[in-house]
């Protein structure tokens, strides 16, 4: 089997402001760019009837898109974006002072900690 490696993954959010807020505030990633994806486009990928609006965000070539969905539902789900960060205690604290909900369990030997914006994107964060 050839080898995969994640180019790049995405989440949605109602607005660019809590994109940024969760995105960069809370986890310290670099707004790099915005971009318009063509409402042609956004229908064949997205089955979206509109142009849409994409923030990349990013640290040393990682790279994570905020799709802007106004309208976007948040029902729960398991899919998540696994996350390594530097420090999890102050990440962490960032998170919940900008009103993130943290979830933590353990598993076997070892502490779990999610993090779930209001916009229904989940993380998994990880001591890097």
């Amino acid at each position: 089997m050839d080898h995969i490696a994640l180019d790049h993954a995405s989440c949605v959010y109602r607005s660019a402001e809590a994109a940024d807020r969760v995105l960069g505030d809370c986890l310290g990633m670099h707004h790099l760019r915005t971009f318009t994806l063509a409402a042609e486009a956004a229908g064949a990928l997205f089955l979206v009837d509109r142009a849409t609006e994409v923030m990349v965000f990013g640290t040393d070539r990682r790279l994570l898109e905020a799709i802007i969905l106004p309208d976007h539902r948040t029902e729960g789900s398991a899919a998540h974006i696994c996350v390594t960060v530097e420090d999890l205690v102050a990440t962490l604290r960032r998170c919940r002072t900008n009103g993130l909900e943290v979830r933590s369990t353990t598993v076997g030997d070892h502490d779990v900690f999610f993090v779930a914006d209001a916009d229904g994107n989940l993380f998994e964060l990880k001591q890097g």
